[in-house]
């Protein structure tokens, strides 16, 4: 959900059907980064054009930053990184547009957890106590995902991602063929 009052940052809110579990995550990350992610620990990344037959769908990354895990030689060299993906599937990009203005116009964006309401008539309730301002937001075309590329969580090897007229060796081609060869399809 994307909101943006005018006169300050706008915000993001990650839908919560259980709010206990919503606050527990925040005050877990205010406690970890504060009510500000200075450094991008926690990457949020949008990636676009993940599907030729929907080309308004978009995936959504949030997840540890690879780039600031401390890499130390003592410590073993293999670990998992845990992210959520959501596949956002809206008719238009009105939406996801008017955030990116609002963030290009004040350079940050708040993270909030919302509570899905119990009935369908009535309205989301926005937390705002429990926020997370960011400064950094990861925007890119599916097609320029490698296949080593973190973000090739958010392709589906069910889809074919939108590839400009003109890209003929685009990356997202190895990595889908590197995650179809991995699901045996």
């Amino acid at each position: 959900m994307y909101g943006w009052p005018g006169s300050a940052p706008p915000f993001m809110g990650l839908l919560f059907r259980n709010m206990e579990a919503a606050t527990e995550i925040f005050s877990e990350w205010n406690n970890r980064f504060g009510h500000a992610d200075k450094d991008d620990e926690l990457r949020i990344a949008i990636i676009t054009g993940i599907s030729k037959a929907n080309p308004t769908h978009y995936a959504l990354i949030i997840g540890p930053n690879i780039d600031r895990i401390e890499r130390t030689p003592e410590i073993s060299k293999t670990f998992v990184l845990v992210s959520r993906v959501n596949r956002m599937t809206p008719e238009s990009t009105k939406n996801l547009d008017a955030f990116l203005k609002e963030f290009d116009k004040y350079g940050a964006y708040y993270l909030m957890p919302v509570k899905l309401p119990d009935k369908p008539d009535e309205v989301p309730h926005l937390e705002s106590k429990h926020h997370l301002l960011k400064g950094h937001i990861h925007i890119r075309p599916a097609w320029q995902i490698g296949e080593h590329d973190f973000d090739m969580v958010a392709l589906d090897v069910d889809e074919v991602p939108v590839i400009p007229d003109g890209i003929t060796d685009a990356p997202v081609l190895k990595a889908m063929a590197r995650k179809r060869e991995r699901s045996g399809k």
